[in-house]
């Protein structure tokens, strides 16, 4: 089993607060919003790689987290893929 976490979107609403940080890596409670989701996920031995659609904007971010959380929890793999968007503005 595979999860796919769509994280791409750009949150234009809570701006200033998502400007230069993706809204799933935002604290809450002490840990990234992105945090809450993954950890619901330990435990399930089914689990083979968790996929985490970005944008290009914050696709380094992701893969920063990602290399971070896997350092604390080696069970977990990730991909992180770049949609290759670089605003909320609609590809003509």
């Amino acid at each position: 089993m595979n999860a796919l976490i769509l994280a791409a979107g750009y949150a234009t609403r809570l701006y200033p607060l998502t400007l230069k940080k993706a809204k799933p890596l935002l604290l809450v409670g002490a840990k990234p919003i992105i945090e809450w989701v993954v950890n619901n996920l330990s435990g399930d031995p089914d689990l083979e790689t968790i996929y985490v659609v970005t944008n290009d904007k914050f696709a380094a971010e992701f893969q920063a987290w990602s290399e971070h959380y896997r350092s604390q929890h080696p069970e977990f793999k990730f991909k992180i893929i770049n949609d290759g968007s670089t605003s909320d503005k609609a590809a003509c």
